[in-house]
């Protein structure tokens, strides 16, 4: 299903942008940012490497953007190797969320190394113990308050549609 979603939105994509088809799109999108990734990567200097002046990709300044969702990972390699090598590090951009329009298909297909939670490590600290407890209250509060609320309009629209309601308010 998200597969499907993310063709659609690429065809409206090269619609918009007088592409002939989704896939046309989506490989230039791919194309800049390899080209930004790897302007990124020639622009970074090797530890002991001597300070050089490198004229930066035509359109780096406007892919910028990309930057808080790229992350560094060291690939499969031998870590033990004294000379590093240019394979060894790859950048991959990673998403960090969906656009708000596809936030509710997001949630039900996460990837299985992505954390769906960050637990707060222990600590010996009272006021900080007490501070994620007060934001726990807080949270089981605003869930059960939100339910409520749930409840409440569902049960306002069902009134709306029953009939004997309706003669009685009109009177």
């Amino acid at each position: 299903m998200r597969t499907k979603l993310k063709n659609e939105l690429w065809e409206k994509i090269a619609r918009d942008l007088n592409y002939t088809s989704g896939k046309d799109a989506k490989e230039q999108w791919r194309k800049l940012r390899e080209c930004h990734r790897e302007a990124i990567r020639r622009q970074q200097k090797k530890s002991g490497e001597q300070t050089t002046t490198t004229k930066p990709w035509t359109y780096q300044k406007q892919m910028e953007f990309l930057k808080p969702y790229m992350k560094n990972r060291l690939t499969a390699g031998c870590p033990s190797t004294s000379a590093p090598d240019d394979s060894q590090v790859e950048e991959e951009d990673v998403l960090s969320a969906d656009p708000p329009s596809v936030q509710s298909n997001f949630e039900t297909d996460q990837s299985m190394d992505t954390p769906t939670s960050k637990k707060a490590k222990k600590s010996g600290d009272p006021l900080l113990r007490k501070y994620i407890e007060d934001g726990e209250k807080r949270a089981k509060s605003r869930e059960e308050l939100r339910q409520k609320l749930i409840a409440q309009s569902q049960q306002e629209a069902v009134l709306q549609n029953d009939a004997l309601h309706l003669f009685f308010m009109s009177m």
